[in-house]
């Protein structure tokens, strides 16, 4: 199960974390024995969709979830705000794509987890 929020929570969530650790390592000298922590959040070779993708939260969400190494699958019914968002993660390095459509209208979540199975070969996380 992963828990989903704000990618600037996780990245300084993880930067505590880490610093504690070393902090800790350093008093009893066993530097080799802590692994990366950031690693440990990768999330390669996943698929997620990312309703209300188009901003607030829900762009945060997908930002973070491209960042961490998912192909991210946009979702909103305002395709302008999409795009923006979808260029912002391809300009970090991400992968994803943009479905305009409206999750209250069943064919437009038939059609998501269509284009993630077809497409991304798999559907592995729902963020709504």
């Amino acid at each position: 199960m992963f828990l989903v929020t704000s990618s600037v929570i996780v990245e300084k969530s993880i930067k505590i974390l880490v610093n504690k650790n070393y902090e800790t390592a350093a008093k009893r000298k066993e530097w080799n024995m802590i692994p990366n922590l950031i690693d440990q959040f990768r999330i390669e070779e996943k698929v997620a969709v990312v309703t209300g993708a188009s901003r607030g939260i829900g762009e945060g969400i997908a930002i973070g979830l491209a960042d961490a190494g998912a192909a991210v699958i946009l979702t909103a019914r305002d395709e302008e705000r999409l795009n923006q968002v979808s260029e912002t993660i391809t300009q970090r390095g991400g992968t994803c794509s943009v479905v305009v459509g409206d999750i209250t209208d069943e064919e437009t979540i038939t059609g998501l987890v269509n284009h993630a199975t077809e497409d991304f070969g798999s559907l592995d996380i729902w963020v709504s």
